[in-house]
This record gives C-alpha cells, structure tokens and sequence, in this order.
C-alpha cells in the first residue's frame, strides 16, 4: 500500500452504519488538519470527544465490552468483528480521531459509536465529522501510514511495543524508517522519502509548539523541473515485480536522468501530508528541490503554492 492509497483510506473513508450480514455502509471524506498539544499527556476536554467516550463509557461497564465492525484497510472486501474488553486501548482508541492521530480504522469506530449513542445519524455523519474536528496532523498521517505499511493485516489497534504510530514523534520516526540522504543524486524514482522541518541549526522539529512537519513521498513519482509530467505518465507503474514492471521502470529511470541532465534541471517528487498550511489538510501535492546545502539541508519548494522550507531528507527502507 503506497502513501495515496492509505491518503485515500481517509478521503473515501468507509464507515459501517448499521447491523446484519450485509450492512450499510456510508462514505466519509476525512481531510482536515488537526494538531492539539498533548504536552506532559494530558486528556484534553473537547466536547465532542466527551460526549463519545461518556456514552461509550457507560455501554462498556453495562455490558462488559463494546463490539464495532471495521473495515480494514489493508482489505477493503473485509468486515472485521472488534471486540473491546479492556477500557485501555479501548479508550484510546476513541481519543485519537479528535487529536489527528487516529487510524481510519480508529476513525471509524468513532462515527459508528456516534450513530450507535445518538450522537449522529447516517445523515449528518460528514457534518458530524466535520463540526468535532476529526482529522490528522502531520505525524499522525505518516505514522500510521508506517505502521500500516510493517504490520500490514495485524492488529491496527496502537500498541505501546509498535515501532510507528499516529502518535510518533517527529524524530523517532526518522531514527527508525531509514538512511539519511544528502545530496540531489541520492533521490532516486523507485525511493520512499520522508522530510523533516529543519530549525536554524539545521536540526528536525521534534516539538508540536513551535510545530515540527513530517511529509512523505509516493514511489515512483520522482521527476524533474524540466519535464514535471513524468510521474504523471508513469503513475500506473505497479509495485510488485514482474517482466512489465523491470521494463517500464528502467525507461522511466531514464527519462528522468535524461531530463536531470538539462542545466538547471531539479528534482521534483510527490508528496503526501497533512498541514496546517492554506488549511489545506491531508493533501499530495509535487514538491522541487530547490537546493542542498554541503550538510545536507535541502530547501524544497512546496506544492499548492504553500513557500518553501528547509529539511533532512530520509529515503525509507
């Protein structure tokens, strides 16, 4: 699953609406950008989330448990029984959506909790979303984007041995998801990328006030200023092995080093984030390299016309 696919998984988002063997189902774009500080742990009163988890609360010690149907992501066919016995994870879960780290998993079982309480109907579940400020901040996209893409069908409840979560921070990620690159020919077509905002050190953001930023790549999207469509014709480059995919990944290997070796060329990628920037939320935009500096700093022009910043640059193993 590439990063615009587990984008996707938030845009048309899936929610189970209702009971039986082949229950409703309503579509729900999740797109906002949503950062709340959560400095020394604090459980914030927001009073959406309030609402949920005191009616969810009260059906937990009612009964013992509460029992919701997902859709994974990692299958979309699937409809998935959960039953929650232990408050814990359970409780988190429900927080997550309403700080920007939740699942779409997560997310889910919050707006089928919200039509099963009463809280919203089939209806209103996009306003409903909407007025609680459901979304994402930027390292609850890519971290769970990463622990998705390592667990892959295993449990999408966070767990505190996971090496990647919505609830990541900014460095940890970074320390654990590859090599460090430095200079314009390490970025390669067939890469992974994660960026990092730099701080007048030249060192990563790790704080949410002032705010860090973690972005992601999409593979095979690299190109160049000279010609910026490249990605664009090879978009439907599957990922998986095979004689078509050797083929068409060594000629879009050499359309972009021909176009790199223009004067002046520089390298364009897309990109996957969720930001506060314009409002623009969770979004893929094409970024250029502008420049790299001789440690390492690159200063990228963003997309959407949201400026330019200084990062590290981190292909992803």
């Amino acid at each position: 699953m590439s990063p615009l696919d587990y984008a996707n998984r938030y845009w048309s988002l899936q929610v189970v609406t209702g009971e039986g063997t082949n229950p409703p189902v309503r579509t729900v774009r999740i797109h906002r950008y949503r950062l709340v500080n959560m400095t020394g742990g604090a459980d914030p009163s927001l009073p959406a989330k309030d609402s949920l988890v005191s009616a969810a609360k009260k059906q937990f010690l009612k009964d013992g448990g509460v029992t919701v149907l997902v859709i994974p992501s990692y299958n979309l066919s699937l409809r998935q029984t959960v039953q929650f016995l232990d408050w814990g994870p359970f409780g988190a879960s429900l927080l997550r959506p309403f700080i920007g780290k939740g699942s779409p998993e997560e997310v889910q079982v919050v707006l089928q909790l919200a039509i099963r309480y009463g809280l919203a109907t089939e209806a209103n579940l996009q306003k409903y979303a909407d007025d609680s400020k459901i979304g994402l901040d930027c390292n609850g996209f890519v971290g769970n984007y990463l622990r998705q893409l390592k667990d892959a069908d295993e449990k999408w409840i966070a767990r505190s041995s996971d090496t990647f979560s919505g609830s990541s921070r900014i460095r940890d990620i970074f320390q654990h998801a590859g090599r460090r690159i430095r200079r314009f020919e390490d970025v390669t077509f067939d890469g992974m990328y994660l960026m990092g905002l730099v701080d007048g050190s030249g060192e990563v953001v790790n704080t949410s006030a002032p705010a860090g930023h973690i972005t992601i790549s999409q593979p095979f999207t690299v190109g160049s200023t000279v010609v910026p469509d490249i990605s664009d014709t090879f978009a439907g480059v599957p990922v998986v092995g095979g004689p078509l995919q050797a083929t068409t990944t060594l000629l879009y290997g050499a359309a972009v080093a021909m176009s790199r070796a223009v004067p002046a060329a520089r390298p364009t990628l897309k990109v996957v984030e969720s930001t506060a920037a314009d409002d623009n939320g969770l979004v893929s935009s094409t970024y250029t390299l502008l420049s790299v500096s001789q440690g390492g700093i690159f200063t990228v022009e963003r997309g959407l016309g949201m400026g330019r910043l200084k990062v590290q640059i981190f292909r992803k193993s």
